[in-house]
This record gives structure tokens, C-alpha cells and sequence, in this order.
């Protein structure tokens, strides 16, 4: 019995070592033979599809990173362009107020040489920063467009003129308002008519015409003009005001607006003595004949120019 196990056992393994040896040379020998047909369809119409897969992909991904060229030099050329508009638009406004200051400059040059006295006192100008515009953005519920922005906001360009009298307020502004190259679009008497808080000026909302390289605009510009007095009350109040958000109290808007009367009680105080002045003037000894001509005016005007600036006739002698 034991025997006969034994001898199973052994068949066994001949077996199982036959069976191996007869795959060893199937799979030895098969790779040198041609595959099933239907094994090689298979085959290449997954390579194919693999292909296709790949190159699709490559596709894809060449086409994202195209679009996100494209839209990177969108997203540039969008902000360029913004760039450029943007500074067009504060440039017109600083050009306007240069504009505006030569005027005023030739008026003061003119009353220098011609008559007795000038009536300007001081100019300041001053372009309204991006923060101030978009607050006044924000309370007139303006859309976000700079097209919204210059037709309705006229104060991004403001002059301001301070007089020596009320009387010169008027005579400033009516030479300025008959120069025919500025369109007057609206006059605001703030002197005639106060506002509740005591403020007192003359308002001029212009549009000045300014030539870029490529195109002619006209460009809203404020002008203020008031008297020392005036631009006094006006700086202390805006002073005492500043940043300060909640309800004034009614004993502070009260005195505040009594300092405004004052103000302008002494405007009228220091006019009368001006014109009383002039008549004691005009009573006196005319000068002389030379002195009052303005020929002497003129004379002593050259002399006072910066470095001299008076061309010496030696200079064009032989």
C-alpha cells in the first residue's frame, strides 16, 4: 500500500514536471509566430485609440493654455487701455486749470501795468483726488464709468480767486465771464444769497476748451471767488468740520454762522473805508504828468522784472 502511494507520488511529479517543461517551450516558441487576427485587430485598435486619446489630450491642453495667453493679453491690454483713458482724464483737468491760471494771470499782469491797484489778492487751484470723486460718486449714485463721472461731477477742476473787496468779485468775475473762448454754464451767488450756514462766494461753473494732440475738449472747471474775509470763514469752518461725521451740534452751527455775519459785516466795513479812502485821494494835488502816465508804469514795471529782463539797444548797435 505504501508502495503503491509511492509510486502515485511520483507520477505525479513526472507529470507536473512534464507539464511545465511543455509550457516552457510553448511560450519559448509562440512569440515567433504571428498572433491571432483577431488578437491583432485588437490590438492595434487600442493602440489607435490610445493615439487619439493622447493627442486629443494634447490638443486640449494646447488649446487651454492658448485661451489663457489670450485672455492674459486681454486682461493687459484692458488694463493699458484703462491706464491711458484714466490719465487723459486727470491731464485734461490739470490742463484746464492751466488754462484758467493764465487768464488770471494776464488780468492781474494787466491791472499791474494799467491801474492803480490789483484786485486779486491770491489764486490757488486744485485737481479733486480719486477718493473725493468717488465719494461724490457714491452720493450722487453715479454708474462707475468716467463718462458718468465728467458730466456730472463739474468740480474736479477747481480755481479759487481771493479779492481785496466785494466790489473786485464782480469786476473778476465779468472779465472772465466775457472771454468768448469759456462757456459759462451756470453762475452761483452764494454773497447775494447765503447759504443756510453763513457761506459766502461766487461760483463760476465753466467749460474751457483744451487742444490735446489728436482732439479739442472742453473740460468743466469750477472758479471760486471771494474775499480774504470770506476764504477766512470758509478755511476755519471746513477746518472744524473735517472728519467729523455725526450731528454738529446746534449751539456750534449757530456761532459758526454768526462769525459768518461777522465776516461779512466787516467786508462791507472795509469797503466803505476804501471808497472813502479813494474820494480823499481824488480831492488831492493831481501828480505828475509823467508819473501818471503809463508810460512811468510801464518804466517802473521793467525795472522789476526777475534778473533784469530788459534787453540791452547796445546790443544791436553796429
Amino acid at each position: 500500500m505504501n508502495d503503491m502511494g509511492s509510486i502515485l507520488l511520483f507520477l505525479g511529479v513526472v507529470a507536473a514536471l512534464g507539464l511545465y517543461f511543455l509550457m516552457t517551450i510553448f511560450v519559448t516558441f509562440v512569440g515567433h509566430f504571428p498572433m491571432p487576427r483577431a488578437m491583432n485587430f485588437t490590438n492595434d485598435r487600442l493602440s489607435r485609440c490610445h493615439h487619439s486619446y493622447t493627442k486629443n489630450k494634447n490638443r486640449t491642453n494646447r488649446k487651454r493654455k492658448d485661451l489663457q495667453t489670450m485672455k492674459t493679453e486681454l486682461e493687459v491690454n484692458t488694463l493699458k487701455s484703462f491706464q491711458t483713458e484714466l490719465t487723459r482724464f486727470f491731464l485734461a483737468y490739470k490742463f484746464a486749470l492751466q488754462e484758467v491760471e493764465t487768464k488770471i494771470n494776464i488780468l492781474q499782469e494787466e491791472f499791474k501795468l494799467i491801474h492803480e491797484y490789483n484786485p486779486i489778492e491770491h489764486v490757488s487751484t486744485r485737481v479733486k483726488s480719486p477718493k473725493s470723486i468717488l465719494t461724490k460718486m457714491m452720493k450722487k449714485e453715479l454708474p462707475p464709468s468716467i463718462e458718468a463721472v465728467r458730466e456730472n461731477i463739474r468740480d474736479i477742476a477747481g480755481a479759487r480767486i481771493t479779492c481785496s473787496f466785494v466790489e473786485d468779485i464782480y469786476k473778476v468775475s465779468a472779465m472772465l465771464q466775457a472771454q468768448h473762448d469759456m462757456e459759462v454754464v451756470e453762475v452761483k451767488d452764494y454773497i447775494a444769497n447765503p447759504k443756510e450756514n453763513g457761506y459766502q462766494s461766487l461760483h463760476l461753473i465753466i467749460k474751457i476748451p483744451i487742444f490735446m494732440s489728436d482732439h479739442m475738449e472742453k473740460v468743466y472747471t469750477e472758479i471760486q471767488i471771494r474775499t480774504i474775509a470770506m476764504d477766512f470763514w470758509a478755511s476755519l469752518e471746513h477746518k472744524i468740520y473735517y472728519k467729523y461725521n455725526k450731528e454738529v451740534p446746534e449751539h456750534i452751527r449757530h456761532e459758526l454762522k454768526e462769525a459768518a455775519l461777522q465776516a461779512a459785516e466787516l467786508d462791507r466795513k472795509m469797503e466803505r473805508l476804501n471808497k472813502e479812502i479813494n474820494i480823499l485821494k481824488e480831492n488831492e494835488a493831481e501828480p505828475s504828468l509823467l508819473d501818471s502816465t503809463p508810460i512811468a508804469h510801464l518804466a517802473k514795471y521793467l525795472t522789476e522784472l526777475p534778473g533784469n529782463q530788459i534787453i540791452d539797444d547796445t546790443l544791436f548797435k553796429k
